[in-house]
């Protein structure tokens, strides 16, 4: 699964997971991060209003998943 996901990645399939999908906020630096499903991405506490629809992605997780796709 890992290297499905990297190989998908590599050839331009990645979401933006860095940063905030609506303003670009670094995600490493935010206490809390949220997943859009509908959306498919990730986003910073700031740019989710009232939380519908959002699941709050785990800090470990969002860590885990940049060392393994990103490397870093």
């Amino acid at each position: 699964l890992f290297f499905r996901a990297r190989v998908a990645g590599e050839m331009g399939y990645m979401p933006r997971i860095q940063s905030c999908n609506r303003c670009g906020r670094l995600l490493s630096n935010e206490p809390e991060i949220f997943f859009s499903p509908e959306k498919g991405n990730l986003f910073c506490i700031r740019c989710v209003r009232h939380r519908n629809g959002f699941i709050l992605y785990p800090k470990e997780a969002f860590d885990l998943f940049c060392r393994v796709f990103l490397g870093s």
